[in-house]
């Protein structure tokens, strides 16, 4: 079975914009416990292709009803995140994808046209930087911060060939100045527009109100996953990044 990452891309239609480019990756499928000794590479921030640690002990852990932690020992770092989301594992990080079921479209009569609602969070070796993106297309720059963590993020919204895409991205800088690594973490939904999908006229608005609802509900579970990073220690106390650096 395949996995796919979500990673940020530009790719010319009209103008040069920014959408979600899907990364086939080998993984295996979600579990309780998961071992995985296959490497990969990576498209990093600049540009640049650069292997991937192999994963060596990935546990997911129920934390309370409505909550798992996902705890990736080889990449140094755990997050909680709701239990409804599906997720599949990677050599450089999990994949999240929230479902579409039949409560979540019952405002619009069972209608959606929610094409993607998925998350990713992966390691690269060196400094955070975001890719170019049009200044046009940028809807929102921002600095979060969790305990001692600051996250830069940027938000794009554009719209192609009867296709809404809205992106996320944060990034955290960690490591040190002489080997620096860096966390992303991507959230992207893309949407058809309602004509496209043949949704009567009638129906046009409440679609269009659902699927942005719960592109903001997935949005918002979002940001509360990223604040939940932590990092990895090892039994001598320090951080499991430069492992995942293979330093």
């Amino acid at each position: 079975m395949k996995n796919q990452k979500i990673i940020w891309g530009v790719v010319a239609v009209i103008v040069i914009i920014l959408i979600v480019v899907f990364v086939s990756r080998g993984s295996s499928a979600p579990s309780t416990t998961n071992n995985q000794t296959t490497g990969n590479s990576v498209t990093t921030l600049n540009g640049n292709t650069a292997p991937t640690a192999p994963i060596s002990s990935t546990v997911i852990e129920q934390v309370s009803s409505g909550v798992k932690k996902y705890q990736n020992d080889e990449l140094g770092f755990s997050v909680n995140y709701p239990s409804a989301w599906k997720v599949e594992d990677a050599a450089d990080g999990p994949l999240f994808t929230m479902p579409l079921t039949a409560a979540s479209t019952a405002a619009a009569g069972g209608k959606t046209t929610l094409l993607t609602l998925e998350s990713s969070i992966y390691y690269v070796p060196g400094n955070c930087a975001f890719p170019a993106v049009a200044t046009s297309s940028i809807t929102g720059r921002s600095t979060v911060t969790a305990g001692n963590l600051q996250f830069k993020m940027i938000k794009v919204a554009t719209t192609v060939k009867a296709l809404s895409y809205y992106d996320e991205m944060y990034t955290l800088q960690q490591g040190t100045a002489s080997a620096p690594s860096c966390y992303v973490f991507s959230f992207a939904s893309i949407a058809a527009s309602p004509a496209s999908k043949k949704i009567a006229a009638a129906d046009t608005a409440a679609v269009t109100a659902n699927n942005q609802s719960l592109i903001t509900k997935a949005s918002e579970d979002f940001l509360a996953m990223v604040k939940t990073f932590a990092v990895v220690t090892t039994a001598d106390g320090q951080s499991e990044t430069g492992h995942a650096s293979g330093k």
